[in-house]
């Protein structure tokens, strides 16, 4: 795929560990055929994390942060058989509003399961 914003060359951790030894032995950015600003970056990466790969993104936030979370937990340590409503009108109370996969995901993650009822008992007279 032909890029279209200009020089940006795509470069492989073994070219980044290259311009690290190339630097340790006196070298600099000319005769590694980089940018200076690009050889920079990468030893202050190398010297901070190990790592000469730049830092990935983190993707998308996370819906729910931790106090929204620690309510939830809160919320199924007082009643583990709380219900969706209820668990929702707690969060709504809270200025918390997500949507209910959110919810059973979040409670995934803090290690409670949850189940849908295949269907509402019908109790009778002498079940009473």
């Amino acid at each position: 795929k032909e890029n279209l914003h200009g020089s940006y060359k795509n470069h492989t951790d073994r070219e980044y560990w290259g311009v690290y030894w190339l630097n340790k032995s006196g070298h600099g950015p000319v005769y590694v055929g980089m940018n200076h600003d690009t050889v920079k970056s990468i030893l202050k990466n190398i010297k901070m994390r190990d790592s000469s790969l730049p830092l990935k993104g983190g993707g998308r936030p996370k819906r729910l942060d931790e106090r929204a979370e620690r309510h939830i937990e809160r919320f199924i340590r007082e009643d583990p058989f709380i219900t969706y409503k209820s668990l929702l009108f707690y969060l709504e109370k809270a200025s918390i509003k997500v949507l209910r996969a959110t919810i059973i995901a979040c409670v995934q993650s803090v290690g409670f399961g949850s189940y849908y009822a295949a269907h509402k008992p019908r109790f009778t007279d002498t079940h009473k």
